[in-house]
């Protein structure tokens, strides 16, 4: 067993392939997020469905805070893994509206990180504002935030660009 794992929400695919891809690279176990909402495929209804339960009329400004967890729609659908062998958790998924996605969130509410090492990866088209400052609030205080990277369509339409953030998230 690796110490570390990799935690990853995928709707349309490109999540599953950049952590399958830090799989093969770095020998690191893998958890998919299956999540009980089938959320669309598409940003913009699926931005429809997480704005209605978020209970905003447009997307949030930079800064504001998180919606009540509690309202979180579903849940995870697979069985989460126990974390208690490993040292580093790396929590990856996509942006929606500025923030966590839905099931992101619903992980960092049932697991516990107190003490694990954390670094995390998103992926969005090229505006992440509350992304990071969000992930940090929702850590336990006695979690180590290590390193958060923004992955845009820049960096995983570019292989190489690609390669070497990877290589930076890991090694950090």
């Amino acid at each position: 067993m690796s110490k570390t794992l990799l935690v990853y929400y995928s709707l349309t695919g490109l999540n599953e392939t950049i952590a399958k891809k830090i799989h093969d690279e770095y020998k690191i176990d893998l958890f998919n997020i299956e999540s009980e909402v089938n959320y669309p495929k598409s940003m913009y209804p699926c931005w429809e469905v997480v704005r209605h339960w978020r209970g905003v009329n447009a997307i949030p400004n930079h800064g504001e805070p998180l919606p009540n967890m509690n309202n979180l729609p579903g849940g995870i659908k697979n069985k989460l893994p126990d974390i208690s062998n490993y040292e580093n958790i790396i929590i990856g998924g996509p942006v929606w509206g500025w923030t966590l996605s839905d099931p992101i969130m619903s992980y960092l509410t049932q697991t516990n990180l107190s003490n694990k090492n954390i670094k995390a990866y998103w992926t969005c088209v090229d505006t992440d504002y509350n992304y990071e400052n969000d992930l940090k609030e929702m850590l336990p205080e006695s979690s180590n935030y290590i390193k958060g990277l923004k992955i845009d369509s820049s960096i995983y339409g570019n292989s190489h660009k690609l390669n070497e953030t990877l290589d930076k998230l890991i090694r950090s």
